[in-house]
């Protein structure tokens, strides 16, 4: 995004709340704690929610509704959940002031059931210390607030839409932060595709990683050269082998011939592949990598 004007207001609330975790010790003991301050950061990180959410909405189709007014949650969110899946999306909370052991605290999931009316825990909160600040302060706590921010935190990502080239592959369970100072989501790396004719290959925590790691397009052109040259190398060769093996069975049926057909090709193809092995080689030495966001679109 050229003119972005929510990355620089979701880092100032990241400030903020690491500034509280100076003043905090936040383990798992502590995310009760609640406060007027806290309170504060859940309202106006939500409204960044509500407001980036429905930029995002319209860039992907969405349109305005027929009847009464554009909903964040079940209108925004529901449409993104649809495109990207966000309610799998993992957030791992990676700040240095942040203590938790619980699992449950240390990987979030804040979009889970967020697009759905009355459910999730940060968006109840939310309406809560909004509506009925006396009443329900005790809602606007640390607990919310982080989940709160793990979401705007995801949204924001996905507003950037920022690639990042020529990654090296070694990567093998590793998360980026990508700018944050609190928060980093996992990195889908495990299986790579060289060849623009084979799918994204998926490891079974695709759906929680908000980066994948993809072929650059130059590498995979490349790579669809030297496939080029073996097809042509191996529809030159297969005839002859063919012709050979009628010269020398003519009593063959077509069914045979075939079948003798087929594995001939094979056996060429990984001759000729054996011949290209350098070419392989020195492709993958100077193979360049990206990540980009994990959309569905594979």
């Amino acid at each position: 995004m050229s003119n972005n004007l929510y990355w620089p207001v979701y880092m100032n609330l990241e400030r903020e709340l690491n500034e509280l975790s100076s003043l905090i010790h936040i383990d798992d003991k502590q995310l009760e704690v609640y406060s007027i301050r806290i309170a504060e950061l859940l309202i106006r990180t939500v409204v960044e929610i509500e407001s980036i959410s429905k930029e995002l909405y319209f860039q992907n189709g969405g349109l305005e509704p027929k009847k009464g007014y554009l909903k964040f949650d079940t209108d925004c969110l529901n449409l993104l959940e649809s495109k990207w899946l966000l309610s799998q999306k993992e957030v791992l909370v990676s700040g240095l002031n942040f203590h938790f052991e619980n699992d449950e605290n240390k990987t979030l999931t804040p979009f889970l059931e967020a697009n759905i009316y009355g459910k999730c825990n940060w968006k109840t909160a939310y309406q809560a210390v909004k509506h009925n600040r006396n009443r329900d302060l005790e809602k606007g706590n640390l607990m919310h607030l982080i989940r709160a921010m793990a979401a705007l935190y995801v949204l924001n990502l996905y507003y950037k839409d920022t690639e990042y080239k020529r990654i090296h592959p070694d990567l093998k369970d590793s998360y980026g932060s990508f700018g944050s100072m609190l928060f980093s989501v996992t990195i889908h790396n495990q299986r790579v595709s060289y060849s623009s004719d084979k799918p994204y290959l998926k490891n079974e925590n695709f759906d929680k990683c908000v980066y994948l790691l993809n072929t650059s397009e130059e590498t995979i052109k490349e790579m669809d050269s030297i496939e080029k040259k073996i097809d042509k190398e191996v529809a030159n060769r297969l005839p002859n082998r063919i012709l050979e093996f009628r010269d020398a069975h003519p009593e063959a049926s077509e069914e045979v011939s075939q079948q003798v057909a087929n594995s001939e090709c094979a056996k060429i193809r990984s001759q000729v592949r054996n011949e290209h092995v350098h070419s392989y080689k020195r492709i993958l030495t100077r193979a360049k990598y990206e990540l980009i966001l994990n959309k569905n679109q594979y």
